[in-house]
């Protein structure tokens, strides 16, 4: 553009300065009064080339803004969250995106207002005051963000201008809601280990009929015999992990375990799944270790008890020794008898009170029968167990422990169960589904170590008491509740862990199976590897929620804008730049005077 679109030339070589319409004048100014400064008519200016290279770097930021925004929504950045450590790290995050987002925003606005005072000099130069000067006041002003709301929304041209500012005051806010962190999870890989349930020194194969251990006859010259008092094994470790039984509901969760409570949906997992005992479950403490309070849940297809095998009847028979104090319990159909000479106590258990309890294998691994009986008062209490009234009662058991009471199913341990009101106070819980699932390869749910220590898991409490009264504290202390007048009441129907169950008794006796299988121990290198996955807490960058698409319509609606606007203008030349303060002076120099 030539200089004449600003001014023509006097045939005396003056300069002729346009203003306000119909307006035009020669007139320089010059000193009125002796020692006032003299000013120099200022030069008519050359045309300008405008820099569009922070124009530019502002449309490529707002591009990857946009970008960022969108992609944060599809894709899934994730970073572990392993302690409390990272809560500091996210707000330390926080603190520089919104930083940055500030610092980017305010880069961005400022050349949008740059492009739009352009536009105010591109009509400067070209329509000059064709335009109305009261008209393109308002339009420098608002483009310059110093208008009035009556000057911003006056006009549509200026409502535009307006709206694409207050666009871009949305960038802070878009880039701090879009890019911010949120907590999120993740699986990873994890392989749980439980022991492969084989053969060991608790339960085993012998070619030699054991004298004082109980057993099952194989075929040919083999009994397959369980060491229920040997140190180490299970059926012994029973008598502390009854105490662990939920005696008051055990619907809610059938035992806790080592800080962890067991639901009826996972009784009987081993140990090592959920446990902390070094060598055996190394598994889960280097994952617990790995992520500490970022580790949510694990996943893993482990052998689950998922029917009770025991099952608990009124019959029998009791019966006295004419000659002592001997007292024995038949089982209903006479196979198996149990006696109790009570020498210990010198009791009479006819004429007072007294239990005897005992148990005898079967013709198959894994089934046999359990007898108890009573009097006196303890016949009342071994009555309510099973919710049958009776002076001298006798109970029959049948344990029928195959390959069908143990199967793989996928099972859960939360690290942050939300209990809600289910009853269950612990953080971590244990539960599983009945979906089932592939456990390792030639490892069966049902093995014969795990039949067989599941069948006697009760010889510990069966043997509690004997020589002296009979009684079963952990029968009691499991079976019933007492009540204010110092008797004792039976859990009721929906209290129980198994569907199958019928009393309280055979409810207990089932649960104390499956703590018994779950302690099956065969030494570090019979561990094996089971499938499974932990789902770990994280932070990712962005909610990853479809809505929050909207955070990145600011940013694309101020990237068009500022294209539109670089479109537009392109380098053009001007004379006059109305953002900067040398020329708006040398332009109201060549102003005619009122």
């Amino acid at each position: 553009m030539s200089s004449q679109s600003f001014y023509t030339q006097s045939a005396q070589g003056n300069p002729k300065a346009w203003g306000p319409p119909g307006v035009s004048s020669t007139h320089v100014p010059s000193p009125s009064t002796p020692g006032e400064k003299s000013f120099a008519h200022p030069p008519v200016p050359s045309c300008r080339r405008r820099n569009i290279k922070q124009p530019v770097l502002a449309v490529i930021i707002t591009f990857f803004i946009t970008l960022a925004l969108v992609v944060s929504v599809f894709a899934r950045p994730n970073f572990f969250k392993a302690d409390e450590y990272d809560l500091l790290v996210a707000n330390i995050y926080t603190f520089v995106l919104v930083i940055l987002a500030t610092l980017l925003a305010t880069f961005i606005r400022n050349q949008l207002r740059i492009l739009w005072v352009r536009e105010v000099d591109r009509l400067l130069a070209e329509q000059g005051g064709a335009v109305g000067w009261d008209v393109l006041n308002k339009r420098w002003r608002t483009s310059l963000g110093i208008a009035r709301i009556r000057e911003r929304w006056g006009s549509f041209a200026n409502i535009k201008i307006d709206l694409t500012y207050i666009t871009a005051g949305l960038l802070i806010s878009c880039i701090t809601a879009g890019l911010s962190l949120y907590s999120d999870g993740r699986s990873v890989q994890y392989h749980p280990k439980i022991p492969d349930g084989r053969d060991y020194f608790c339960a085993n194969i012998t070619t030699t009929e054991p004298a004082d251990f109980l057993f099952w006859q194989l075929d040919g010259e083999k009994y397959y015999t369980v060491y229920t008092d040997l140190v180490l094994c299970p059926t012994l470790e029973a008598e502390t992990l009854f105490g662990n039984i939920n005696n008051k509901n055990a619907s809610n969760y059938a035992y806790s375990d080592m800080g962890v409570a067991v639901l009826p949906t996972a009784l009987g997992v081993p140990a090592s799944v959920y446990g902390w005992v070094a060598d055996r479950d190394e598994a889960i403490i280097s994952l617990s270790t790995q992520y500490r309070v970022g580790l949510l849940q694990t996943t893993q297809c482990v052998p689950v008890m998922q029917r009770n095998p025991i099952s608990c009847r009124k019959g029998g028979e009791v019966q006295f020794s004419n000659t002592n104090n001997t007292m024995y319990a038949t089982s209903a159909d006479g196979d198996c008898v149990s006696s109790d000479d009570f020498l210990d106590s010198n009791l009479n258990p006819k004429e007072e009170y007294g239990m005897v309890k005992g148990e005898c294998t079967g013709s198959k691994l894994g089934q046999g029968t359990i007898t108890m009986g009573a009097s006196g008062t303890y016949a009342e209490l071994l009555a309510k167990m099973i919710g049958d009234p009776g002076d001298t009662f006798a109970v029959t058991c049948t344990v029928d422990v195959n390959a069908q009471t143990f199967a793989y199913r996928e099972v859960y341990l939360d690290f942050q169960y939300d209990t809600g009101d289910s009853g269950v106070a612990f953080g971590k819980v244990l539960f599983g589904n009945d979906k089932p699932c592939d456990g390792p390869a030639g490892y069966p749910a049902g093995s014969n170590a795990r039949i067989a220590l599941a069948a006697l898991s009760s010889h510990s409490i069966l043997s509690e008491g004997y020589g002296i009264a009979g009684w079963s504290q952990a029968l009691a202390s499991g079976t019933l509740d007492p009540n204010p007048d110092n008797g004792f009441s039976p859990r009721h129907s929906g209290t129980w862990a198994f569907d199958e169950s019928q009393n309280t008794l055979e409810d207990f006796l089932g649960i104390t199976a499956a703590m018994v299988a779950s302690r099956i121990y065969n030494e570090k290198d019979a561990l094996i590897d089971t499938s499974g996955s932990a789902y770990i807490s994280s932070w990712r960058i962005g909610s990853g929620s479809r809505v929050a698409l909207v955070y990145a319509v600011p940013p694309l609606v101020v990237l068009l804008t500022l294209m539109w606007r670089l479109w537009s203008l392109k380098r053009m030349e001007v004379m006059w730049k109305t953002s900067r303060l040398e020329d708006l002076v040398n332009y109201g120099r060549l102003m005619p005077e009122a």
